[in-house]
């Protein structure tokens, strides 16, 4: 089923589609592994005994996110999509949004097959 979405979603790309998507894979504070932001480095965290979502969060003032699912990277790797980050940050009843520069993401050159 998950191969058959993927599929369809990639369809829609190539005929020139889009989508929306959330590919944090869930909510936040339920994940083991994240990525954030941390004096202008993006760096790659993974929950240790004692330290909790809320303290990594608030240790970068919210400017994280949970390891994108696997399918999300099919995705990438087999459009030419454009991504638009967007930053969602929800503080009480005020939701502030940022919206970054749209980017591609880098092409890569895959082996040549003989034959």
């Amino acid at each position: 089923m998950v191969r058959q979405t993927l599929e369809q979603m990639k369809a829609k790309l190539d005929e020139g589609g889009g989508l929306v998507l959330a590919p944090g894979g869930g909510r936040e504070f339920k994940g083991t592994k994240f990525k954030r932001l941390k004096d202008g480095k993006v760096e790659t965290v993974t929950l240790a005994s004692g330290i909790n979502y809320s303290d990594l969060a608030k240790e970068v003032s919210g400017k994280i996110v949970r390891g994108f699912q696997s399918g999300i990277g099919w995705i990438l790797d087999n459009t030419q999509a454009v991504v638009l980050p967007v930053w969602i940050e929800a503080d009480g009843i005020r939701t502030k949004i940022t919206i970054g520069e749209q980017t591609r993401p880098p092409e890569r050159s895959l082996p040549q097959r003989d034959g």
